[in-house]
């Protein structure tokens, strides 16, 4: 069971629209790092939102395994597929 942990929280910054926030309400730097190339590419605002709720899952995955995001590997993407 993966529980409902995180949340994405929108912002009033224009460059930095929406964060993703762990389970203690601080940014998820990996992913704030990630928006923030985004960004800098042109993509929409809606389109960082979409992206940060699939983090927000991904992440909520990574919680429930106890794996932390830099140490993920094929095996917890398939797990994560499955």
């Amino acid at each position: 069971m993966v529980p409902r942990s995180g949340r994405v929280a929108g912002t009033t910054d224009v460059l930095n629209p929406y964060v993703l926030l762990d389970a203690d309400d601080r940014e998820v730097a990996a992913a704030g790092e990630f928006l923030r190339a985004m960004t800098a590419d042109g993509s929409p605002a809606t389109t960082l939102r979409s992206y940060c709720y699939e983090l927000l899952s991904w992440m909520r995955f990574l919680w429930a395994v106890e794996v932390g995001w830099d140490r993920t590997s094929r095996r917890e993407a398939r797990d994560y597929a499955l």
